[in-house]
This record gives C-alpha cells, sequence and structure tokens, in this order.
C-alpha cells in the first residue's frame, strides 16, 4: 500500500503489507490521529498511523478478507469469510487498535438479528453461497 501527497503526487510512505489487498482500505479518527485500516487475503487486519504509515497492529481473522472496513464513531467494522463482524476501536472519536466484539459465526440471509451492537440489533444479508 501507497501513501501518496494530494497535492504533488511525491511518495509519503509505503506500507508493510506484503499480501494481496483486493479492498479498499478505509480512514478513520480525528484530523492528527487518523488510522487506516485494511484486510488482506491472508485473513489479517492491519491498521497504519496515517501521517507516518507505522504499523500500530495486526489481528487476524483466520480468513480471507475482500471488503472494505465500514466506519463510524472512530471505531471501524470488518468480516471475512468466517462470517462474523468484527468490531475494533473504542466508540469514541479516537481509534483504538484493540478488537471490542466479533459477532457469532451465523449465516442469516433473510434480516433476521445475527448480534446487536449498542443495544440495536444487527440483521444478515447477502448470500450463504
Amino acid at each position: 500500500m501507497y501513501s501518496l501527497d494530494a497535492t504533488t503526487g511525491a511518495l509519503n510512505w509505503v506500507s508493510s503489507v506484503t499480501t494481496g489487498v483486493v479492498a479498499s482500505p478505509s480512514v478513520t479518527g480525528p484530523p492528527g490521529s487518523q488510522v487506516i485500516a485494511v484486510g488482506d487475503l491472508t485473513g489479517n487486519v492491519d491498521v497504519f498511523d496515517l501521517t507516518t504509515g507505522n504499523l500500530l497492529f495486526t489481528y487476524s481473522t483466520g480468513a480471507y478478507i475482500f471488503a472494505s472496513a465500514g466506519v463510524s464513531t472512530g471505531q471501524f467494522f470488518i468480516t471475512s469469510t468466517t462470517v462474523a463482524i468484527y468490531a475494533f476501536g473504542a466508540a469514541t472519536n479516537v481509534p483504538t487498535p484493540a478488537l471490542t466484539w466479533v459477532t457469532p459465526h451465523t449465516r442469516a440471509t433473510d434480516g433476521r438479528a445475527i448480534g446487536t451492537f449498542n443495544g440495536s440489533p444487527v440483521r444478515g444479508s447477502g448470500s450463504t453461497q
């Protein structure tokens, strides 16, 4: 993964991700404390400091990651072919390198609740194929 200066196109940094990445990276956090999260084909979630490119942490889901992370309120959420949803960070505007929860391994494609987050249901959708 490469970080380029948006104005000049100059190279800022190159990440240490060495395996295939097929989804877009996601950025979260307030200015000056932003992180970039990306999943790879080995099932790792890698989180980097957006400014320096330093690897902050890696978490292994144990299965392929094909989708970009979603971000909200300083947290990011990512799924892998384990069928679980992984949540990282605190429910604040400051991202932290900590796994906060994982859904059960449930395949629900009919809109049934497969878990909860902050008291609200998380519903299944998509295909089981």
